[in-house]
């Protein structure tokens, strides 16, 4: 296998994890928005509500494209928006966690989709050529 196709086959994993956590993350956000408006207190959590359903709004748009876009440039802005998007969310519900679950497992699922985004960036940064020694 060449360095080429290896590096090709690595991007499509990246991809695939992307796509992967980007749908389980829009579920639990859906979730956690839903359990948190029919929430007694929901007028106290109406940011985190609001950034859960941005978050799995760009989830799901991040998800599509990559199935659908062939622009590179394009997808980059998609997966920087994504990335950005469950690292405040995520964030936002990690400081609900311990007193609403909804929020541990939106907090977990951002975080995993986070993090999937910024490999699936690092693995579209163009490669160094070689320094002639």
């Amino acid at each position: 296998m060449s360095l080429h196709d290896a590096r090709e086959l690595a991007t499509a994993d990246a991809v695939e994890l992307v796509v992967v956590t980007c749908l389980a993350c829009q579920e639990a956000c859906i979730q956690c928005a839903d359990a948190c408006s029919s929430d007694c207190w929901s007028h106290t959590l109406t940011r985190g509500i609001r950034l859960s359903r941005d978050c799995a709004a760009s989830c799901g748009e991040l998800a599509r494209a990559l199935g659908q876009c062939e622009d590179e440039k394009e997808l980059r802005v998609h997966v920087e928006e994504c990335a950005s998007a469950c690292a405040t969310c995520g964030a936002d519900c990690q400081n609900k966690a311990r007193r609403h679950g909804c929020c541990r497992i939106a907090a977990d699922a951002c975080l995993s989709c986070e993090e999937a985004c910024r490999a699936l960036l690092r693995q579209w940064q163009p490669t160094q050529p070689a320094q002639p020694v």
